[in-house]
């Protein structure tokens, strides 16, 4: 999809030519200069898309585009990363004479002069080869504005036809992305500069078995975007492998999950500050997380859920303000971790998985904490392997404040016989989906009712799973649940007169039936 990828590398520019990077800056008239004739392109994009797959012409100066706007990305993002490294490291301004950096501009010059005069080629053959000059001239676009879509005088239509960018391809060579498996051979990591993502390519209940020779050669992939090795056993040390992978700084995408025996990352990461997304879920011997995590300012998912040996995550991690998905929040007991207080700062957020398992994770001036967290829609919290009284840490539930927008609830191992004051219609009155687990609960609150106010449910997705206590009667949850969908039930052997069978056993799915004209 041509054109799509021309959107987003256009967005991209933008962006940072906002930032007024000076590396950046050096180049920006080659840049805006690429900037337009990507803009006209445009108008053909979507017709020389469609037409492609009927056409070998069409379809080869597409695959020669979609290379162009590629390598242009890759020399973008050398310059901010230079950038970013003379800001922290120049000392004086002779810096910016230093061969290494007079070679980077002469090349990156070099390059983007090239590359334009390749994309103007293209334009002109496309425009030909369709029979329609351009019907529009691009406006000056700033980086807030949408990217405007054209389409030419010929065609008209709007569906967009896929991309022809595969995993793999038989010559083992120039490709961007390759799976990751017990079959992969080192010769395809060989000198691929063009390779941007790397992904773990298991099959259920398998794991992958890297040898050290391949597992060395990730790291020469200078301009990866994307490493998943998930589910993966390395005849290399892992620490080893993570420091190498400490180089690969336009990294976005590191995933780590389920791999053994994950202790520690290694302060080679804190280089990776590119980084939108880290995954280290299933990490069971993962013991902390390093301090520099927080200076991630990109990163918008951080997944540390299933980590038996974490004990909480760094102070400071509400300076990640971009953070727009955390699973696996274990608040610390001390102020030597990051305390639920700090979730106040991550404004953004729109998942959260918290685990609660003592009463003193939660002070009396943090039980706001989530309150204003005007985005949040799906938060799941679990109270597996809680200590002490259970009393004790129930009523510090009980005061907690979920914000009222919430969509999505679903609550695991509550150690109370009777559900939080909170859990109730007029406190989420936004609520789709309720899911309970596990536990001791064996009585709902008077609030979850709707009190004196006769205020009833939202509640379309409801699901009970291994409740052995729990007492409710079908009929006062149905008056209750007025638009009630989909109810999802086992293990509970106390629910009454459910339309359910076996709801103490294996139980099932209820469906209301859709009234038909």
């Amino acid at each position: 999809m041509a054109d799509a990828i021309v959107n987003v590398f256009l967005e991209k520019l933008l962006s940072t030519l906002a930032e007024e990077g000076r590396y950046v800056t050096e180049f920006r008239d080659q840049f805006e200069k690429l900037q337009t004739e990507l803009q006209l392109l445009q108008c053909f994009l979507k017709d020389a898309d469609r037409l492609k797959r009927k056409n070998h012409t069409i379809r080869k100066i597409l695959a020669d585009l979609r290379e162009l706007i590629y390598e242009a990305e890759d020399i973008l993002a050398d310059c901010q990363l230079q950038s970013r490294d003379e800001n922290q490291f120049s000392q004086s301004w002779l810096a910016c004479f230093s061969p290494p950096k007079l070679h980077f501009k002469y090349q990156s010059g070099k390059r983007l002069k090239e590359i334009t005069e390749k994309i103007t080629s293209i334009k002109q053959n496309i425009s030909s080869f369709l029979g329609g000059p351009l019907l529009f001239q691009p406006e000056v676009i700033s980086a807030q504005d949408q990217m405007p879509r054209w389409s030419s005088q010929v065609y008209d239509h709007t569906q967009v036809i896929a991309k022809d960018d595969a995993f793999y391809n038989a010559t083992g060579t120039n490709y961007r992305h390759l799976g990751v498996d017990n079959s992969m051979d080192k010769k395809q990591l060989i000198a691929n500069q063009k390779l941007r993502g790397l992904v773990s390519t298991t099959k259920t209940c398998e794991v992958n078995k890297i040898e050290s020779g391949i597992a060395k050669r990730f790291s020469e992939c200078k301009y990866l975007r994307v490493l998943d090795v998930s589910k993966s056993i390395f005849e290399l040390p892992l620490s080893s492998l993570l420091y190498r992978v400490g180089t690969l700084q336009h990294l976005t995408y590191l995933g780590l999950s389920n791999t053994h025996p994950l202790v520690e990352l290694p302060d080679s990461l804190e280089n990776l500050t590119n980084l939108q997304i880290l995954d280290v879920s299933y990490c069971q011997n993962l013991k902390f997380l390093p301090q520099y995590l927080i200076k991630f300012k990109k990163l918008k998912v951080l997944d540390v859920s299933f980590c038996g040996s974490l004990e909480n995550l760094p102070k400071g991690l509400g300076r990640l303000s971009n953070l727009e998905v955390l699973l696996g929040f274990r608040p610390a007991r001390s102020n030597n971790g990051c305390r639920i207080g700090e979730l106040r700062n991550l404004t953004r957020l729109r998942t959260l998985g918290l685990h609660l398992t003592h009463a003193d994770e939660v002070e009396d001036s943090e039980f706001n904490a989530m309150m204003n967290l005007q985005d949040l829609e799906k938060l799941s919290i679990s109270f597996f392997d809680s200590h002490g009284s259970a009393s004790d840490l129930t009523s510090k539930i009980d005061k907690l404040c979920p914000p009222q927008q919430l969509h999505e609830l679903s609550v695991m191992f509550y150690p109370g016989k009777i559900s939080p004051l909170w859990l109730n219609p007029l406190a989420l009155p936004m609520l789709k989906y309720l899911s309970i687990s596990s536990g001791n609960l064996a009585k709902m609150h008077q609030n979850f009712w709707g009190g004196d106010n006769n205020i009833v449910w939202k509640v379309e997705g409801l699901m009970l799973e291994s409740l052995s206590d729990l007492e409710l009667q079908w009929p006062k949850l149905q008056q209750l649940m007025q638009i009630l969908r989909v109810v999802n039930v086992s293990w509970c052997p106390e629910l009454v007169s459910f339309p359910i069978e076996d709801v103490g056993f294996r139980g099932g799915v209820w469906i209301k039936e859709q009234i038909r004209n």
